[in-house]
């Protein structure tokens, strides 16, 4: 059988770029990113991949070095008023609000040592307007221009050894920061961002160990000067857009709302450098530390995992000490929690809105994998990492501020607990109990303290794809296709819920992509044991997805596995390609019997929920004899909503949303589906405020549900 594979930059989802210092984005900047597909990758790969080593190992005791090329690059005709040795000090050297390596040897506790060397100006033969038309030519021009200056294998440095080109490297240059002339003006001029040259990756004239020669791909770009429309001529633009974009190149997402230019909401705003914390001081000269989250993805800060309930748990502040503590809220501790952090106006973050402790919930279902690419903090409703404001208000999600007083605890509201029934509360994001508290907060101090119960331990997961998802799409060559996963069991317990990954929706072949997951109580290689359960659906967007299935009870040791069936469509198929190899994945054209040519290539986005506490199943009459329109959630809701219903046999669908006259507003779905259960999320942004009514028809009958949308 032959693999058929493509790889493709995922242009419509990401914007590794840096938020306005204020307001939406300029008219026509995103427009003008996407339509070079510039800004679409967060990080380095192969500093991805040392960051994630030096994470894993025991103590993180590991100190990494990052030596960065920048160069100054002058477009034809531009003016420029400062030059190399005036930037190598606001980056590198003695500038006095703190340099950017002050920064992160400030924020990483002395576990990251940045330094670098920079050169130029160097002329290009591309005006301003022709830059920002071709960012990707105008990048290699000036990386070409400066090669005789730059030994660009000292600048690749990802390999374990912390020697640059010493063999182990990955032959590409870590990342180079370019600085172009002018100020962020809008669609006049470049605005700050970090991605890869792709096609126009530049070769150097600088060789490795085994005679290939060292490339130029990841690269950033950042402004001389600071404004916005009109330059400030008289200074430097500080280092905090430098930081945040570097942060970048260490593989972090933007944590604000990047999906338009309407400014939706304002993520975690300014409580965190990879969110819009980079403007903190004067135009960003002390920018706010990565929040606890970033910390821990860089292998800065091992999280204290509550466990047991406690009085008085000690939480230093986070300017100093890498002290978070983390309480999951996931009953199989696989991706969401809450993480705690002790934030005072204190070293670089002097500038903060507030001090106190900051609560953050986190589902890292929101983030796809090894690039961050996914939704992140794209939906307010539904963040990757969203703040528990102790005041209960929802200003960073209804874009009124970029954070308060009143965020932390206590604040200025003098909140002092969060549980169940607390504003904001402990509640998952369906609005289930966790049962988790954090009480008796104590007054905000350099040296906090709390009562903390976390939930009971109640399962375990089961996955082989460290990365998650990655860029890369697969088919086997059919129109039906099957992946599976072999998984061994850690412990008893009952199989109940799964997650499995599909590759972004720019490589399906259909707006809906059905789906079908099935559970086998055991596989010999080749062919799957009982079929204990299966669930069909569809998917409207890629990313990860979660079905509950029929438990089925699995003993210590115990192989089981688990399959997906796309039919009829092209490279749907997501895989880690990234990771050590498992050697678990498996695919197959009809189902029944199976090859293990899918373990070369990497291992399947599939993941097993175990529970080890109750049987879980699913109520037959989960879908009715004929159909369900189920509870939407969010509701109230602002901006959308995800409409969810059920059907028993494949039918001709229609839903509609109504308003309060009986007016048709939309018409969301008006096709065939498939049977079994289906998601749509109704996109309100452009409506206002009201009651409106979603009604569902199938097949000459129909259900209605009453939804308010609150602005």
């Amino acid at each position: 059988m032959k693999f058929i594979t493509t790889i493709s930059s995922l242009i419509s989802i990401v914007f590794a770029i840096v938020p306005p210092k204020e307001g939406r984005f300029p008219v026509g900047v995103l427009e003008k990113m996407r339509s070079q597909g510039i800004g679409d990758t967060y990080g380095d790969p192969g500093w991805v991949k040392k960051i994630a080593y030096m994470r894993d190992q025991e103590g993180r005791n590991i100190q990494s070095e990052f030596n960065l090329p920048v160069l100054l690059g002058k477009y034809s005709g531009a003016t420029t008023y400062f030059n190399a040795s005036n930037i190598d000090e606001l980056l590198f050297g003695n500038n006095s609000s703190g340099s950017m390596r002050d920064y992160f040897n400030e924020i990483s506790y002395g576990n990251f040592q940045l330094d670098g060397t920079v050169g130029g100006w160097y002329q290009s033969s591309l005006s301003q307007s022709q830059a920002v038309e071709n960012v990707r030519q105008y990048v290699a021009e000036i990386a070409s221009l400066a090669d005789s200056d730059f030994d660009f294998g000292q600048f690749d440095n990802d390999g374990p050894d912390n020697i640059p080109n010493s063999g182990d490297d990955d032959g590409y240059v870590d990342g180079i920061a370019v600085v172009y002339p002018g100020c962020l003006s809008g669609a006049q001029n470049l605005w700050a961002h970090q991605s890869s040259l792709g096609g126009d990756q530049y070769v150097t004239n600088d060789q490795t160990p085994n005679g290939q020669y060292i490339i130029v791909n990841s690269y950033m770009v950042c402004p001389e000067l600071p404004g916005s429309n009109t330059c400030i001529t008289t200074d430097l633009s500080p280092m905090g857009l430098y930081a945040h974009e570097f942060g970048h190149i260490l593989g972090l997402p933007d944590l604000y709302d990047r999906d338009d230019s309407d400014g939706d909401s304002e993520g975690v705003g300014e409580w965190c450098l990879m969110a819009s914390g980079n403007w903190l001081g004067w135009y960003g000269d002390t920018p706010a530390h990565m929040s606890a989250w970033c910390k821990i993805e860089m292998g800065w800060i091992e999280p204290t995992v509550s466990n047991l309930q406690e009085t008085n748990v000690p939480i230093a502040q986070l300017a100093t000490s890498p002290t978070v503590i983390k309480v999951w809220e996931d009953d199989y501790r696989s991706n969401r929690y809450f993480l705690i952090e002790n934030r005072q106006q204190d070293g670089f973050d002097s500038n903060l809105n507030g001090n106190g402790l900051m609560v953050y919930h986190i589902n890292e279902n929101r983030t796809a994998g090894f690039n961050s690419f996914g939704p992140n903090n794209d939906n307010e409703n539904d963040k990757l990492v969203d703040i528990e404001a102790a005041d209960g208000n929802y200003d960073l999600d209804d874009n009124n501020n970029r954070g308060d007083g009143g965020d932390p605890f206590p604040g200025t509201s003098g909140n002092v607990n969060f549980n169940d029934n607390t504003n904001p509360s402990s509640n998952r994001n369906d609005g289930s109990y966790t049962g988790i508290s954090i009480n008796n907060i104590s007054d905000s101090d350099s040296l906090m303290y709390a009562d903390i119960t976390p939930m009971p331990n109640s399962g375990y997961a089961i996955s082989y794809d460290e990365y998650g998802i990655g860029f890369t799409a697969l088919s086997i060559g059919t129109d039906e296709q099957w992946v599976g996963v072999r998984f061994t069991a850690l412990g008893e317990g009952y199989v109940t819920e799964i997650d499995f990954g599909i590759v972004n929706e720019q490589f399906w072949n259909t707006d809906e992509l059905n789906w079908e997951v099935k559970i086998y109580d055991s596989f010999d290689g080749v062919s799957p044991g009982n079929l204990i359960d299966a669930v069909s659906g569809s998917s409207f967007v890629g990313g990860w997805h979660t079905v509950q299935v029929d438990s089925m009870e699995v003993l210590p040791g115990q192989d089981f596995f688990i399959a997906i069936r796309y039919p009829n469509n092209g490279y749907v198929m997501a895989f880690d390609n990234i990771g050590e190899l498992s050697g678990r994945s498996f695919y197959s054209t009809n189902g029944g019997s199976y090859s293990n040519g899918l373990s070369d290539y990497g291992d399947c986005n599939i993941r097993a929920k175990v529970s080890t506490e109750t049987y879980v199943k699913v109520a037959d009459d989960s879908v009715p004899m004929e159909f369900a329109l189920h509870s939407n959630f969010p509701n109230p809701f602002n901006p959308g909503t995800m409409i969810s219903f059920s059907i028993n046999k494949a039918s001709k669908v229609k839903l509609e949303i109504y308003d309060v006259r009986g007016i048709i507003i939309e018409s969301l779905i008006n096709r065939n589906l498939t049977d079994g259960s289906h998601q749509y999320y109704w996109d309100a942004s452009q409506n206002s405020s009201g009651v409106y009514f979603v009604r569902l028809m199938v097949d000459g009958f129909n259900k209605t549900q009453k939804i308010m949308l609150i602005k």
